[in-house]
């Protein structure tokens, strides 16, 4: 399972992604798409660890990936 709770990244001032809330239960599957700017890249980019979220936390298999240390 994977959930974002209150998810916010920011790059200068501008939020790529801002509050964002998910939930992906186990099995699910799940395309992500949206117009160019609407925060993909950055969603993918804080699921593998690449980045760290501004605010909020999310957990993996009920693990916080956003406190992890590199």
């Amino acid at each position: 399972m994977i959930v974002f709770e209150g998810v916010t990244k920011k790059y200068g001032g501008h939020a790529a992604l801002e509050n964002a809330k998910i939930k992906i239960e186990g099995g699910e599957f799940v395309c992500v798409i949206g117009p160019s700017g609407a925060g993909k890249s950055t969603f993918l980019h804080l699921l593998i660890g690449a980045e760290k979220p501004d605010e909020g936390s999310f957990l993996v298999d009920c693990f916080d990936v956003s406190k992890m240390s590199e």
